[in-house]
């Protein structure tokens, strides 16, 4: 008998360890260790009211750093806020309203910032979309679009001189490894408007956004050269936060399925997926700019990412789409 239990403990000793090992493999572990502190330098991080985004702006706060969670949900963003002042004892953190599928809202945002006559030493576009319905945004635009590049390049830019003014700064783009799912790039057809006719395919969606968003950093980062300001893209790896809430395939799976297990041992919590950005943030190991990263290391974009007559031909068609917002507000 007493050599039946032993065989059952060291078996389910064996998966158990087994199950470990595996969940460290695909989580990814924690590799952002610098304990650099933070004091006096100020952070903003959007969609920051959960997931990877409240992770980071915790990992900041608990640095010193001032944090600024841009949200679009203010109750959420406000409790997100509290939160983290409890565990960090921070109390220099604070929300501000921000919707990235509404330029008005941006803008909006940006002043209130300027006027607080603040420095600013690091901005994570890390708010995103993934998966949702096509629709339209007040501006005109495929939400996905807006939300996950026009709208992260709109407060790159309207924040660029404050970041150069505050250099050495820097900006992570929270990317996907989805940016390789389009095999190419229309840059004409981006704006298209769907009908209920056409195919509107969420997954390509997704990864056209974050393949633009990928171009726009490695862009960026060539016009900041000589500034002291360093752009790199973040990949956080597959990582269970509700920017699945749109995805039934993951968000209706049930509690006790062997694919809700699967989901939990292989995708990682938001605390390891918010290593990647928290690195590119802090460490003073970072030298390098325009590089994609993945597991706190340098990684390959697809080849797509790394053509350069795509590069300048986003850009310049983003500044002709964003032109007649920015010239109301008389920027250009």
């Amino acid at each position: 008998m007493w050599e039946l239990v032993r065989i059952a403990v060291l078996s389910i000793s064996g998966t158990l360890v087994f199950i470990h090992v595996v969940k460290n493999f695909f989580g990814g572990g924690y590799c952002a260790h610098s304990k650099e502190k933070l004091d006096g330098k100020v952070i903003i991080v959007t969609g920051a009211n959960s997931g990877i985004g409240k992770e980071t702006a915790r990992y900041l706060a608990a640095r010193g750093a001032e944090v600024i969670l841009a949200c679009r949900d203010r109750v959420e963003g406000r409790q997100a806020v509290r939160e983290i002042k409890r565990k960090t004892l921070n109390r220099s953190v604070r929300f501000e309203k921000l919707d990235l599928s509404s330029f008005e809202s941006i803008f909006d945002f940006v002043n209130r910032f300027r006027l607080r006559g603040s420095e600013l030493h690091g901005l994570c576009n890390n708010a995103g979309v993934f998966h949702v319905p096509y629709q339209l945004t007040e501006d005109g635009f495929d939400l996905t679009l807006q939300t996950n590049y026009l709208g992260p390049f709109l407060l790159t830019f309207l924040l660029l001189d404050i970041l150069k003014e505050s250099a050495p700064s820097r900006i992570v783009n929270v990317n996907s490894e989805a940016h390789t799912f389009p095999k190419s790039l229309d840059v004409g057809t981006l704006t298209k408007h769907y009908t209920e006719e056409d195919q509107y395919d969420k997954f390509l969606a997704y990864g056209t956004s974050k393949l633009c968003l990928l171009l726009f950093s490695s862009k960026l980062a060539k016009l900041l050269a000589g500034t002291g300001v360093i752009v790199n893209s973040a990949n956080p790896g597959n990582v269970r936060t509700n920017i699945f809430r749109h995805f039934p395939v993951i968000r209706d799976l049930p509690a006790w399925s062997f694919s809700r297990f699967l989901v939990w041992l292989t995708f990682k919590n938001p605390a390891q997926g918010a290593q990647t950005s928290v690195y590119l943030l802090t460490s003073p190991q970072v030298f390098v700019t325009g590089r994609y990263f993945s597991k706190c290391s340098e990684d390959k974009p697809s080849g797509l990412a790394k053509s350069l007559e795509l590069e300048e031909e986003l850009w310049e068609a983003t500044l002709e789409w964003l032109r007649p917002f920015l010239e109301k507000h008389g920027i250009m």
